[in-house]
């Protein structure tokens, strides 16, 4: 993998996204600290409603009008919540791109590829004459076979591989210095998987872009990410490089996500499901937000707000075990 930059793309201070009634507030994301370096891909990982999703959206400024934000988010040195919209709104696509979860709701069934490619290149300023012959380019950068041909189809005539390589042919074709992938192969094979994943490995070699993949598949972010983010209920429960963590999981609600994953013992699939339910977000205790699951629960960890513990280099866990799991 490429050498990590040490300068930040993006830093996030004590970032927190609230919806509902302001007395009665729904906290889908509450204090998180993040640094995005240049050609680094981050993983974030955890269950459905952990707030995966709602952090990068937040972490872009496209959140819903209803959303309410606190903390700080800086691209690039420069406050997106500060910023007017319309200055945000240029970055969109040209500094910053996301890729949706479903290729097939994420493009017009009544276009052509071609049609959806070159209307994302006019609105970053391709010249006319040159937008066909772009779009054509864009879609070979992301090994789309007979791109000549595949301008003139519909969504419908492509396969779910081939559409999400147009939806990263779109995203990337300005050459983002940031992208946002949000499930990117949930809806794939496994050989389709690694093919996508091998996508976004390239864009970082050849752009040096940074890449934050949100995805409940372990696997996706053990192959190719650098670092992982585990979050639940709204929080980062654990952070550190992939292997480190892979390796030696220290957050209990991290070494559970990991015993889940399905395994093959002998003739059987073994699966390790995690007890309980994800917490109701609008009822939670001041402890610890996994303490109902948790094996290593104490009563301390149901009265006291949980810290976060430096654990080694970019590792660090949000628990009161002192050192982690052992």
């Amino acid at each position: 993998m490429n050498p990590i930059v040490e300068v930040p793309i993006v830093e996030v201070q004590d970032f927190g996204v609230a919806f509902g009634l302001k007395d009665r507030p729904l906290h889908a994301v509450r204090g998180v600290n993040l640094t995005v370096r240049p050609g680094e891909i981050i993983g974030i990982a955890g269950e459905s409603g952990s707030g995966k999703s709602t952090l990068c959206t937040g972490l872009i400024r496209a959140l819903a009008p209803t959303a309410r934000v606190s903390g700080r988010v800086c691209f690039d040195g420069r406050s997106l919540y500060d910023l007017p919209m319309r200055e945000v709104a240029a970055m969109h696509g040209r500094d910053i791109a996301m890729v949706l979860q479903n290729p097939m709701t994420s493009l017009d069934p009544l276009f052509t590829i071609g049609n959806q490619v070159r209307e994302v290149l006019k609105r970053r300023g391709v010249p006319g004459a040159q937008v066909r012959e772009q779009a054509i380019a864009a879609l070979k950068r992301v090994h789309i076979t007979a791109p000549e041909m595949r301008v003139g189809q519909f969504p419908h005539q492509l396969s779910g591989g081939m559409r999400q390589r147009v939806l990263i042919a779109m995203a990337t074709s300005a050459s983002p210095r940031l992208l946002v992938a949000d499930e990117p192969t949930s809806a794939l094979d496994a050989t389709i998987q690694d093919e996508i994943l091998l996508l976004f490995r390239e864009l970082r070699d050849r752009t040096n872009a940074a890449v934050l993949i949100v995805t409940h598949e372990l696997e996706v972010i053990r192959r190719v990410c650098d670092r992982v983010l585990v979050m639940y209920a709204g929080r980062i429960v654990e952070q550190g490089p992939v292997s480190t963590v892979f390796a030696a999981p220290q957050h209990p609600y991290t070494r559970a996500l990991l015993a889940s994953t399905p395994r093959i013992e002998g003739t059987e699939v073994v699966l390790t499901p995690i007890p309980g339910q994800v917490p109701d977000l609008r009822t939670l205790g001041p402890g610890c937000a996994f303490a109902d699951r948790c094996p290593h629960v104490v009563d301390p960890c149901r009265q006291f707000k949980p810290e976060f513990r430096d654990l080694g280099p970019d590792h660090r866990i949000l628990c009161r075990l002192e050192g982690g799991v052992q």
